[in-house]
């Protein structure tokens, strides 16, 4: 059998009105995605994420900049999802296509996004969730709290409407 890849997917975060990344994105790439590339040698890194600000560029090539120019081979870069449940569909249609076997799988965002990310994977991916493990990166405010909670009760009642 061939190799199997440990894959970190990190789920992006909208830029600042002035295209700066979010600090949210820089600490889930810096504190959880590089340190997993460095632990693991069949890791590889997905950063998905589109563009949110017109002229900028997508949250997946922003955060690109917080990866040591030595790891950024092992990183794939989804750069069309737009919600929590295209950064599902296009990361493993994105995986699926370049043939890479996959023994397992890190989600990492902040605190308020697993709900969502865990309803996607299920509805989306279903065979990865025994292989699923989630790692909080970036601290989420109790307002910003309140929106993940209240976009997941939406998303649950309508999944088909496209909510972030």
């Amino acid at each position: 059998m061939g190799k199997r890849y440990k894959v970190a997917l990190i789920f992006g975060q909208t830029c600042s009105p002035t295209g700066e990344v979010d600090p949210r994105l820089e600490a889930k790439v810096v504190d959880v995605g590089v340190p997993f590339l460095l632990e693991n040698e069949n890791g590889l890194l997905v950063i998905s994420g589109a563009v949110t600000r017109e002229g900028f560029p997508s949250e997946a090539e922003g955060a690109m900049k917080f990866v040591p120019k030595e790891l950024q081979p092992r990183v794939r870069l989804e750069t069309r999802a737009t919600s929590t449940g295209e950064n599902v569909k296009f990361t493993r249609e994105m995986l699926e296509q370049e043939g890479m076997p996959i023994e397992s799988m890190l989600g990492v965002s902040t605190s308020g996004h697993k709900k969502r990310i865990v309803f996607w994977l299920e509805r989306l991916w279903p065979e990865m969730m025994p292989r699923f493990s989630y790692q909080s990166a970036g601290k989420d405010t109790p307002r910003e709290l309140r929106i993940h909670r209240l976009i997941y009760v939406l998303t649950r009642l309508d999944p088909n409407e496209k909510f972030a």
